[in-house]
C-alpha cells in the first residue's frame, strides 16, 4: 500500500507543479508573458523581434532593431501592465540582462522570470530601491568604486595589487572616503568565470572600517555556498544597508559565449539566500 501512496502522492504534486507551471505561462489581463529563446522572443504569443537584435544591440533604447520591444514596455507602464518572462536555457546571459535593465527603465517593477522549459523556480528583480528615488546607495559606494576601477580591479586580478600604490594609500581623502562607505557598505560582488584561474567564482566584499577588500576564489558552487553562508551570518555586516544586495558581475568566458543554464545555478545560490540581485555583463 506504501507504494501506491507514494506513487499517488507523486503524481498530484507533479500535476501541481505543471498546473503552476501552466498558470506561470499563461497572460492574465493585468501581467504579459515575454517568452525569450536562443532564436527570438514573443509578448503574450506575437512574434517581435529576433533575439540575435538585442545580444548586438550597443543601444538598447534607440536601436531600431529593438524598437518593438521598448514600445510594448512604455505600453505596459502607461497601463500599469506586469511583466512575466520565460527565459530558454541557452539564452544569452548578455540578453537577459539587456532586457531586465530596459524592464527597470520603463519603470516594469518587480519582473519575475524563469529559466528553461522545466524550472519551478521564480526568480524575482526588483531594483526599486536602487533607481526608484533612492539612489544614495548607487551614488555614495558602488558608483566610486567603479570609476575609479577598483572593484573591477580587485575582481579581475584576484588580489590588492590595486592597493600596492602608495600614492592612493597615501591619499588621505580617499582612505577616509572608503572608511565611510566600508562602515555602511560591503558592496559584495561575485565575478564568474574567473579569467586564467581554476576557479569557477570570485567573491569581493568589503568589512567595516578596512579598505582593503576580502577575496575569495572559489571552484564550485558548493564552495560558493559556504562563503555566502558565512557573509550572511557575520554579525558585523548585518547592519549594512546594502546587506541584502549582491552585485553580479558575468562574462564571456574565451571560447564560449554564457548562456543562462551556466548561469542559473548562481542565480538559485544567490534566491536561496534571499539576496537581491543587481546584474552586470562584466564588459572588462
Amino acid at each position: 500500500k506504501l507504494p501506491a501512496y507514494i506513487l499517488v502522492l507523486s503524481l498530484f504534486l507533479l500535476a501541481a507543479c505543471d498546473s503552476d507551471k501552466k498558470a506561470f505561462m499563461t497572460p492574465s489581463p493585468n501581467e504579459s508573458v515575454l517568452d525569450v529563446n536562443v532564436d527570438g522572443y514573443s509578448l503574450n504569443g506575437k512574434i517581435l523581434g529576433k533575439t540575435q537584435d538585442i545580444f548586438q544591440s550597443e543601444d538598447i533604447l534607440n536601436d531600431i532593431l529593438i524598437a518593438p520591444l521598448n514600445e510594448e514596455f512604455e505600453k505596459m507602464r502607461d497601463n500599469n501592465v506586469k511583466l512575466r518572462i520565460l527565459f530558454s536555457e541557452d539564452a544569452y546571459y548578455s540578453v537577459f540582462n539587456t532586457i531586465l535593465r530596459m524592464a527597470a527603465f520603463w519603470g516594469i517593477q518587480p519582473v519575475r522570470y524563469t529559466i528553461g522549459p522545466n524550472s519551478s523556480d521564480v526568480y524575482t528583480f526588483d531594483v526599486r530601491e536602487i533607481y526608484g528615488g533612492r539612489v544614495e546607495w548607487a551614488n555614495s559606494c558602488f558608483v566610486i568604486l567603479v570609476e575609479r576601477n577598483e572593484l573591477v580591479n580587485v575582481l579581475e586580478s584576484g588580489n590588492n595589487d590595486y592597493f600596492s600604490n602608495q600614492e592612493i594609500m597615501n591619499d588621505t581623502v580617499y582612505r577616509s572616503s572608503k572608511l565611510e562607505c566600508t562602515h555602511n557598505y560591503m558592496n559584495l560582488s561575485v565575478l564568474s568565470p574567473v579569467k586564467n584561474s581554476d576557479s569557477k567564482y570570485r567573491v569581493v566584499f568589503y568589512e567595516t572600517d578596512s579598505i582593503l577588500p576580502k577575496v575569495y576564489d572559489l571552484k564550485n558552487e558548493a564552495d560558493l555556498l559556504n562563503v555566502l553562508e558565512s557573509v550572511r551570518k557575520n554579525e558585523n555586516l548585518q547592519n549594512k544597508k546594502d546587506y541584502d544586495w549582491v552585485n553580479i558581475f558575468v562574462r564571456d568566458s574565451v571560447d564560449k559565449v554564457m548562456t543562462l543554464n551556466r548561469v542559473e545555478p548562481l542565480i538559485k545560490i544567490m534566491a536561496n539566500l534571499g539576496y537581491r540581485m543587481l546584474f552586470t555583463d562584466g564588459g572588462f
